[in-house]
């Protein structure tokens, strides 16, 4: 994912160091399987038969983080505008700081637009509709996770993840080749943003959502973004990026995090650069 970083890690300190570039630590197989019988699961079969491939946005602020409260009123404007784009949502509410106004999430799931699940099998979610029997048959055959390799023939329900950025997540989203909407907060989730959306292309950060010392200037490839920070600012922002994603821009994102995932994928099957660089650091510490 980081070709140049990797090549000149090893001699960019005054001491040479030795490097094992063993690649994202990433389940390639979903570590639960899929339940028909998930509300979750027959949301996104309705979603699918209703209005087709990428047509959900998936949601996960992951266990720890969830905008504060204060953002709350940001969070509600943003997603107020995914039905309005023609697109319903999942909203895993994972978190224990997670607060939203129940009669907001009420009128959104009476209206057909939105679940709200405790908990979620977020792989599952990503890969939907492919079963585990396509999934098992297709990593036996090729180590390929099936909507790498069957995509032409089954496209995924999800259209876009939004998320907070946290390396799990995103990379879970990689290799399964959805493109991302950012809204980090914290540790490395700003960086994580600006490779995989900036970097790469594979998805868009939300601006108008900071809040403290970020609410200023944002700089982003030479140009220059005012935080206005103001409910129709968000709506605005979220408004652009659904519009976006539903056209060229997001066919070109959902091109390269396909290869992006691709590369991924290779690396950490037999023989790829990770998997030999796990043996040699088994080596070097005397597992192997």
């Amino acid at each position: 994912m980081e070709p140049i970083v990797a090549a000149a890690l090893s001699g960019t300190f005054g001491k040479p160091m030795k490097t094992f570039f063993v690649g994202p630590s990433v389940d390639l197989i979903p570590p639960h399987l899929p339940d028909p019988s998930s509300p979750v699961t027959q949301f996104l079969d309705r979603a699918y038969t209703d209005n087709g491939a990428h047509s959900v946005i998936y949601i996960s602020f992951g266990t720890l983080f969830f905008p504060l409260p204060s953002s709350t009123p940001h969070l509600m404007a943003a997603l107020d505008e995914i039905p309005k784009a023609g697109l319903r949502f999942v909203f895993a509410l994972s978190s224990a700081n997670a607060t939203l106004d129940k009669s907001w999430m009420d009128g959104h799931v009476q209206a057909g637009n939105a679940i709200f699940p405790e908990w979620t099998n977020q792989t599952a979610v990503l890969e939907h509709p492919v079963s585990s029997s396509d999934f098992f048959v297709s990593f036996a055959v090729s180590y390929i996770p099936p909507l790498l390799s069957r995509r032409a023939i089954s496209p995924q329900a999800i259209h876009y993840f939004l998320s907070h950025g946290g390396w799990n997540s995103s990379t879970e989203a990689i290799v399964r080749g959805v493109p991302m909407i950012f809204w980090p907060m914290a540790a490395d989730q700003p960086m994580n943003s600006i490779q995989i959306a900036t970097v790469h292309d594979c998805g868009f950060e939300l601006l108008q959502v900071r809040t403290g010392p970020a609410k200023s200037t944002a700089y982003r490839n030479g140009a220059e973004v005012e935080i206005a920070g103001t409910e129709d600012a968000v709506r605005a922002e979220m408004k652009r990026i659904l519009k976006m994603s539903k056209g060229l821009r997001g066919k070109h994102q959902r091109m390269n995090v396909r290869m992006l995932g691709q590369v991924v994928v290779d690396s950490l099957g037999p023989g790829g650069s990770g998997d030999i660089a796990l043996g040699n650091l088994g080596q070097a510490i005397g597992l192997v």
